[in-house]
């Protein structure tokens, strides 16, 4: 009994002294027998100015207050560093390149109508390279990457999608449907996939894993919002009412629970690790990366 006390003061006195040295204590997980690492990846003075991009399989990217773009290895937890404009944005990952977004600084200018620039980082050296300018000066925002081409987004009544060659340069301007594959010298369509076990299914406040045709399982009761719902990789991920990250993996559908303080929570995962972005005000956002399991 008094080896158990004395055991319990002295990680007490070791969460105290990690408190006053500014680093985070991560709260245990709720799952029975959940011995998954939680560590903070980026923390003050540089907290995240934006959300994680991914390609939900290796690579992440973000911009940190500083004014740098952090491209994230989650298999080996190695971070690359490169300088970003003041209005540039990691938008989205793919191909082994983060595709940036960068603003205009004109005032007076409607977001969406904002779009100047776009960088293709290569996530393992770090180098960026323009590949357009705003063709005909109202591009949205860009959304996709791949091997061959870039995508923008469809505008509210204005559904068409340029694509950007990023080794020719040429641009084409197509109807945002059917899809296009990126990943395509020609910019073949995507054939529609058939339907695929498992996957997500929402019915009011409740949210679902379908099985199979004939089974599924409840994820969680959402009557305040459940949101990021991912899919991926043999495991499901979300944000459960901006207080805890949840996953289930579907091999065994053993379940997982991590309780953040935070402002509000945004979540992802690769193959290997389960990022979460918890905001706090005077703090800013952090990262935190789990272990997948």
């Amino acid at each position: 009994m008094r080896a158990c006390r004395e055991r319990g003061a002295a990680a007490a006195l070791a969460a105290f002294a990690a408190l006053l040295a500014g680093t985070a204590v991560a709260p245990p997980p709720a799952a029975a027998g959940a011995r998954l690492g939680l560590g903070l990846v980026a923390e003050r003075p540089s907290p995240l100015a934006s959300a994680p991009a991914s390609d939900l399989v290796r690579y992440a990217a973000y911009r940190t207050t500083g004014g740098q773009l952090v491209i994230r290895d989650t298999l080996t937890g190695r971070s690359r560093r490169a300088p970003l404009g003041r209005t540039c944005y990691p938008a989205a990952v793919g191909a082994g390149q983060v595709l940036v977004d960068c603003f205009s600084d004109l005032p007076n200018v409607l977001p969406l109508k904002r779009i100047g620039d776009a960088l293709a980082v290569d996530v393992t050296t770090g180098r960026g390279r323009r590949f357009y300018s705003n063709p005909d000066g109202t591009a949205n925002p860009a959304l996709a990457i791949g091997r061959y081409w870039a995508r923008t987004g469809c505008l509210e009544g204005d559904c068409i999608a340029f694509y950007f060659n990023l080794r020719t340069q040429a641009v084409r301007r197509l109807t945002a449907l059917p899809l296009r594959d990126l990943d395509s010298p020609t910019l073949a369509r995507r054939r529609p996939r058939p339907l695929e076990f498992p996957r997500l299914q929402a019915r009011g406040n409740l949210e679902y894993l379908r099985l199979d045709r004939d089974r599924r399982v409840l994820l969680d009761r959402c009557p305040r919002g459940c949101s990021y719902f991912q899919l991926s990789g043999g495991l499901v991920t979300w944000t459960s009412t901006q207080q805890a990250v949840r996953a289930l993996r579907v091999s065994d559908l053993r379940r997982y629970r991590w309780a953040f303080d935070g402002t509000g929570l945004f979540a992802l995962h690769t193959r290997s690790e389960i990022l979460v972005m918890s905001g706090k005000v005077g703090v800013g956002n952090r990262l935190y990366a789990i272990k997948a399991p």
